[in-house]
């Protein structure tokens, strides 16, 4: 007797990936601290895996950091 033809499996990952943090700077405007606070989080070599952003209560147009 012949067996049927099963289907291929798919590859199995080899590691669950990690999940992405992300936080919130918020400020009243903007224009300073969340956003100066964004980017000096998120270059920082121990925080690799977290995505940063920045927002104001109140934000101003243009922000001359975030610009």
């Amino acid at each position: 007797m012949e067996r049927p033809a099963q289907s291929p499996r798919p590859p199995q990952p080899t590691s669950t990936p990690k999940p992405t943090t992300r936080v919130l700077f918020v400020c009243g405007k903007n224009r300073w601290r969340s956003p100066t606070a964004e980017r000096v989080f998120a270059d920082h070599p121990d925080h690799p895996d977290i995505e940063c952003l920045s927002a104001g209560l109140s934000p101003e147009s243009p922000t001359p950091v975030s610009t």
